[in-house]
């Protein structure tokens, strides 16, 4: 049984860069999401367009062979109507098998005048095995309240023998206009779809300097459960923490060493770690500098 106490991985270099004979995909390719098949492992990604509006898309690809097996030429869904909050970018957080449906939770983004940007949790459904799919709402799913009058974005799902379970990332503040504070909170759900919040933190900030704790990934070992996310000061670096009952978390960083790298790729930051298994083998997608303005890199645990 692997519990990740030595979570020690090896950089295998970038493996996915944008496709920019698409007019959607001029740049990025942001929050790698994973999908896992027998033979495959399908990275849903969001990519940006000449108007920086991020779109959901798919490469299907074999981590042992280090191949591409299928890029999919168009996104899976489009934007948002115009005034909605996913109306000027949409980017993948995680997938769940929900029976013949396929769940995908994104974040949806919009510009503000006030604020760079906003940014909420959105739920679209596959029928059809993850190459289309469409909103369940137009609405977040996870709006604001008067605990949470700020963002609620970035949602991590888990099914457990009883409920769902999210993590997100939730504002507690704004710096300056250009600058967001957020941690990652809970939700709970009986069916993936409507949700009560704990209003509690799962992963809270370290000290004062730390002005963002995002996109959280989630797995489940037996009984117990692993979570690594980005924590930023200055640039994005990963953090890690582990929990017996998924609600209840321990951070101590320091049991990850994913860090950035010499390459013009990440080695000024590095963000968005989603960590999967495939086969014999545990691997973490990860992007780089600028949020993965070049494209996607994977490690692999050492043995």
């Amino acid at each position: 049984m692997i519990d990740f106490k030595n979570n020690s991985w090896e950089k295998l270099g970038k493996i996915l860069s944008p496709n920019k004979n698409f007019s959607w995909s001029k740049s990025h390719m942001s929050l790698p999401t994973p999908l896992i098949f027998k033979d495959f492992v399908r990275i849903y990604f969001g990519s940006r367009d000449v108007k920086n509006r991020s779109r959901i898309s798919f490469v299907d690809y074999d981590p042992e062979k280090n191949k591409i097996i299928y890029r999919h030429r168009k996104p899976v869904i489009e934007l948002g109507e115009l005034g909605t909050f996913d109306d000027n970018g949409m980017m993948p957080c995680s997938l769940i098998r929900q029976g013949k449906s396929l769940l995908l939770y994104y974040v949806g983004w919009n510009p503000r005048s006030t604020v760079r940007f906003s940014f909420y949790s959105g739920l679209a459904i596959s029928q059809d095995n993850g190459f289309t799919f469409k909103r369940y709402s137009r609405a977040p799913i996870i709006e604001r309240t008067n605990l949470e009058p700020y963002v609620n974005a970035s949602p991590m799902v888990i099914k457990t023998k009883n409920n769902y379970i999210m993590y997100y990332v939730s504002g507690e503040g704004w710096i300056n206009p250009d600058l967001p504070r957020y941690n990652i909170k809970i939700a709970i759900s009986k069916n993936g779809k409507e949700w009560s919040r704990l209003n509690k933190a799962a992963i809270d900030f370290k000290n004062n300097k730390e002005n963002a704790l995002a996109r959280p990934c989630v797995m489940q070992i037996d009984n117990k459960y692993f979570m690594w996310f980005s924590k930023k000061g200055k640039n994005y670096r990963t953090g890690f923490a582990h929990s017996k009952d998924a609600i209840h978390w321990k951070r101590n960083d320091l049991l990850v060493d994913l860090d950035v790298g010499k390459s013009s790729f990440d080695n000024k930051m590095i963000c968005y770690p989603y960590v999967f298994s495939f086969k014999k083998n545990f691997y973490c997608i990860y992007n780089g500098n600028n949020y993965g303005d070049s494209g996607i890199g994977m490690a692999i645990l050492k043995k």
